[in-house]
């Protein structure tokens, strides 16, 4: 193992929701605490500050020492107030010097950084036994449906419409292999009921008006959502019993998501609540799924 290193991390923002004041209402980045736990069990020493209390004179230690203990974190020191030496700092509002005062490298040093950010996502990803079961879920429902001549059903907003277009470009084309096509549709594909819905009734339900008309038993629902309350997504999910359909219905989002959904929903949260990340998380997951089942139906 490398020297033990000092690594002062903030809280606000950094480990947990930041509240703005509101600290007994905050609620944790368990991913975020899991890596940094992680940091202590190899050895590091592991300090928290914060400036609660910093303008208003309260003393929130006792709550900040309760909310660890809640959260499990592993730390040897807190620090509330002033700023200690380190190492490496981990804050949700600092900038690189070199970024700040643009340096020559200051480009390269911050692509360099967003990946190494982007590896520790996927770093979570890889290890987290509910995601590995929900994307074995997934899998295992899109091949149901494909072997009794079923459909994949995907849909989106934005960026997360362009990737479900993609994801079905890869089941009725081919991903790697020459293969019959697999019958997928994407929800709001057509711009005509599209727009139709949309003027006629609400953008709400763009994506449930349309799948009332065209899912059939066997299907599989797949929503693609970077904050997961999306209300054209939350309306789909929540209009229809989806088990007495017939209808496995899985939801990839990311730790933004926090609207109330059915059980029956399958949830895939990204560890992070980065947009760029998520994005790119949900199609390394989709790639993946194509395939899989590339290889099982070739």
């Amino acid at each position: 193992m490398s020297l033990p290193l000092t690594y002062v991390v903030d809280i606000d923002g950094t480990i947990c929701t930041n509240t703005n004041g509101s600290y007994d209402l905050a609620t944790p980045f368990l991913s975020s605490i899991k890596k940094i736990n992680k940091l202590y069990d190899d050895g590091h020493r592991i300090v928290y500050f914060t400036a609660r209390g910093f303008t208003t004179g309260i003393d929130w230690t006792d709550l900040t020492t309760k909310q660890f203990a809640d959260w499990g974190v592993k730390y040897h020191e807190l620090i509330c107030g002033s700023k200690p030496y380190a190492d490496i700092y981990i804050d949700d509002k600092a900038i690189n010097a070199e970024t700040f005062f643009d340096h020559p490298s200051s480009s390269l040093l911050s692509f360099k950084n967003k990946i190494a950010t982007f590896q520790n996502v996927l770093s979570i990803i890889s290890d987290d036994s509910k995601i590995n079961s929900s994307l074995s879920n997934i899998i295992t429902s899109c091949s149901r449906s494909l072997l009794d001549g079923k459909k994949i059903i995907l849909c989106g907003n934005g960026g997360s419409y362009s990737d479900s277009l993609h994801l079905a470009a890869e089941f009725t084309g081919r991903f790697k292999h020459e293969r019959s096509s697999l019958p997928a549709y994407v929800l709001g594909s057509n711009p005509s009921s599209l727009t139709a819905i949309s003027n006629d009734y609400s953008y709400n339900e763009v994506f449930s008006r349309e799948f009332s008309s065209m899912a059939t038993a066997g299907d599989t629902l797949i929503c693609l959502s970077t904050s997961g309350n999306s209300p054209n997504i939350i309306n789909l999910l929540k209009s229809f019993d989806m088990p007495s359909l017939g209808i496995n219905s899985f939801l990839l989002t990311s730790l933004k998501q926090n609207s109330s959904l059915p059980p029956y929903v399958d949830v895939l949260q990204i560890p992070s609540d980065d947009t760029a990340f998520i994005q790119q998380s949900h199609m390394i997951i989709g790639h993946y799924i194509c395939e899989t089942l590339d290889s099982e139906f070739s």
